[in-house]
């Protein structure tokens, strides 16, 4: 049967971290698919692993009675951080570190030219 108004919820725990746990996928027809996009953090202290995180899907059936999938398990790979990551995080304090060094070189200068 077609199961309507269909939305995939994925249920993020330690270490990961979800602002939107829904996902509309819209009216499924038997035997058709959909995907499910989710944006999932993980703290920087996660284990670099593959998790299974439950998942479930909330549909009307036919007769426009609220129904639950059975809990499911999606894969969900945790990988090391990039290197540029770590930089581009560490960019405001570069900035400011270069600020201060053409600021202290400007005073250096306009302080020689006075005496």
């Amino acid at each position: 049967m077609t199961a309507y108004h269909s939305q995939a919820r994925i249920s993020a725990v330690d270490p990961f971290k979800s602002s939107d746990d829904t996902s509309y996928l819209g009216d499924l027809k038997p035997g058709e698919r959909a995907t499910a996009r989710y944006q999932i953090h993980a703290e920087d202290a996660a284990e670099i692993k593959t998790y299974l995180l439950d998942a479930e899907i909330r549909y009307r059936d036919a007769l426009d009675n609220s129904q639950v999938s059975d809990t499911f398990k999606v894969p969900v790979l945790v990988e090391p951080k990039p290197a540029s990551s770590e930089l581009v995080s560490m960019l405001p304090a570069l900035v400011l570190i270069v600020i201060i060094g053409i600021g202290a070189g400007y005073y250096l200068l306009v302080m020689r030219k006075k005496k």
